[in-house]
């Protein structure tokens, strides 16, 4: 009988400790490292990987990802923007319900399953702005200038006009005259 609830203990503890590993990361501000491979460098240092520590990219900070790397970033309670491999991006500004991002290179997918009430996150790339409000599903990619919306709708501020991309549509972002398309 004595066997029998010491391995009744040994699998409560386990089970109360096994999720405690798992748990995902929470952060008072936008720009949290949540997961990353390969190299990844934030301002020019090559982050390394702790289990205890997540890194935090500061307000101006530059977050790159060489050929080999990716990252994922949190931007919002249930916000998270993936750069791929090749690119770039500074935080502009770390705070949770007005995220600012600017994407100098390469390609960012922004996907959210909810949409926290006033909050927005803009993404610049060059002169425009790329505003998001909505859960979705959006790819943006620097050059050419392109936003894609899976899923959801965004905000484009260009050259001082704003047109609504929604669901299933894209819009070339550094061509002022170009109107919404389809997404193949």
């Amino acid at each position: 009988m004595r066997r029998f609830s010491l391995g009744l203990v040994v699998m409560a503890i386990m089970m109360i400790a096994l999720p405690l590993g798992a748990q995902d990361a929470i952060s008072a501000k936008a720009g949290l490292v949540n997961y990353f491979e390969g190299t990844v460098l934030m301002n020019g240092e090559e982050l390394k990987y702790s289990a205890t520590r997540f890194h935090q990219i500061p307000n101006g900070g530059i977050l790159e990802t060489p050929a080999n790397g990716r990252a994922e970033v949190l931007l919002s309670p249930g916000v998270m923007l993936w750069l791929g491999e090749s690119s770039r991006l500074e935080l502009v500004s770390d705070k949770l319900d007005a995220a600012q991002v600017r994407l100098l290179g390469g390609n960012a997918v922004i996907s959210s399953t909810e949409f926290p009430k006033e909050t927005s996150i803009t993404i610049l790339v060059n002169d425009d702005q790329v505003r998001f409000s909505n859960a979705g599903v959006y790819r943006l990619s620097f050059s050419p200038t392109k936003l894609e919306v899976q899923e959801g709708q965004a905000d484009v501020l260009r050259a001082g006009v704003e047109t609504r991309v929604k669901k299933g549509r894209s819009l070339m972002i550094d061509q002022p005259g170009s109107s919404l398309a389809r997404i193949d």
